[in-house]
């Protein structure tokens, strides 16, 4: 009997789901992920998309706008996160502001997306959040990520583990807890730490360098792979 060549199984799309009270801005971001990504259905109105985000689990979700019931993408961020703080949230800018992409960071969302910019841009940044990391336009980061010396900054076993932990999100001292088996006293002491060793001032700013120390540590491990 002639055996069968094992095939393996198709790889899944990752499941991103799109709330926006705008059509506009909702049409645009589904049909520039179809090719990357099963886009759930665009929810245009705020209890629509929070049930949206609450049952089909979605790898990632953007919301943005302020919805016809007066609600914000920020306060649905926060009432998902709520339910469900495993959940990875992006809220979606129409423009690049730093002050906007502090307050959802510090609500736990793992990024934020500039609709203004081109579609390249928009694409790579979705996708980076489908990949599993952070993401905030290229004007906040430079906003947000001081000059940072990485071949001068030593980190230890579990700060680099928060780090990383940060670079994917949620960013919740909870989340991050019962991510990496710690108690949150042991993750508060470790933020502390490296916010004083990377001299930055706030969680939002710390989060966006996690990305760049993650992504650096993992290049550094595979080039002593090598050796």
């Amino acid at each position: 009997m002639t055996e069968r060549p094992h095939r393996p199984p198709p790889l899944r799309k990752p499941k991103l789901a799109i709330v926006h009270p705008v059509p506009a801005i909702g049409d645009r971001l589904e049909r520039l992920m179809e090719p990357h990504a099963d886009v759930l259905p665009v929810a245009r109105l705020a209890p629509t998309g929070l049930e949206v985000l609450l049952n089909l689990g979605p790898d990632v979700a953007l919301i943005g706008g302020r919805f016809a019931d007066e609600t914000s993408a920020l306060s649905l961020l926060r009432s998902a996160l709520a339910v469900d703080p495993s959940l990875r949230i992006a809220l979606v800018l129409t423009r690049s502001s730093v002050f906007a992409a502090e307050k959802a960071i510090e609500a736990g969302a793992v990024g934020t997306v500039d609709v203004s910019l081109d579609d390249a841009e928009v694409r790579r940044g979705i996708c980076q959040l489908l990949a599993g990391r952070s993401y905030v336009p290229p004007a906040i980061f430079r906003a947000l990520a001081p000059p940072l010396d990485l071949d001068n900054v030593r980190f230890d076993h579990r700060e680099l583990a928060v780090l990383d932990a940060l670079a994917s999100g949620p960013f919740s001292t909870g989340s991050l807890a019962d991510q990496l088996g710690l108690s949150t006293r042991q993750v508060q002491t470790t933020l502390t730490t490296l916010r004083l060793s990377l001299g930055v001032g706030s969680i939002a700013e710390l989060v966006v360098l996690a990305g760049q120390v993650s992504s650096s540590a993992s290049a550094s491990a595979m080039s002593a792979a090598e050796l």
